[in-house]
């Protein structure tokens, strides 16, 4: 009987695609561990997997980046339509002082027409400040541009990190029994340790 023949393709494959070792590839394709060795070297079997590992972690990052980024764009288009809506609303000289009013037809009926008075609704246009504040917020973040209060907010952030990094190695030296944990209260100045 003849020797049998391996599938060299299949058996590098399968080492690619896997996390066999080599050696444990030799056994289950019943070959020489020499044999194994030789064809991974040759070939670049150890560089395939490495490359194929790295794709298929591409692969997900992209995957698992694509929806969020499709969500984000949606909420901006959405944003971009409202910011057009209030720009139309603004643009009406009579939009603030629309009212809806109740009225009646003097036989018990009751139905509401919107009437334009020479009063100004400041409720709405407090609504519309709030809306317009909100949406450019939404905006900036979706775009990751700060506002100067949130830049400041988190320069203070980052400070106080830097500071607790700087005291937590200033402490590693020396022993744990000389620190506790110091507790104080917000009422009546009490204050408390323990070790």
């Amino acid at each position: 009987m003849g020797k049998k023949k391996n599938n060299w393709e299949k058996i590098r494959a399968d080492y690619i695609t896997s996390d066999i070792s080599l050696r444990k590839l030799a056994k289950k394709y019943k070959t020489s561990t020499s044999k194994i060795y030789e064809h991974s070297r040759k070939e670049g079997w150890v560089e395939a997997r490495k490359q194929h590992r790295k794709e298929i972690i591409e692969e997900a990052v992209s995957k698992a980046c694509v929806k969020p980024i499709e969500v984000l764009a949606d909420i901006l288009d959405i944003a971009y339509k409202i910011c057009d809506y209030i720009a139309e609303a603004v643009d009406d000289p009579d939009q603030f002082k629309r009212y809806l009013v109740k009225v009646g037809d003097g036989k018990g009926n009751y139905y509401t027409v919107e009437k334009v008075f020479g009063k100004y609704d400041t409720k709405a246009m407090k609504e519309m400040v709030y809306s317009i504040k909100d949406l450019a917020s939404l905006i900036l973040s979706i775009k990751g541009i700060n506002t100067e209060a949130e830049q400041q907010r988190l320069d203070i952030q980052k400070e106080k990190l830097q500071m607790l990094k700087e005291r937590y190695r200033g402490n590693q030296g020396e022993s744990q029994s000389e620190y506790g944990l110091i507790i104080t209260f917000d009422t009546d100045g009490y204050e408390g340790w323990t070790e």
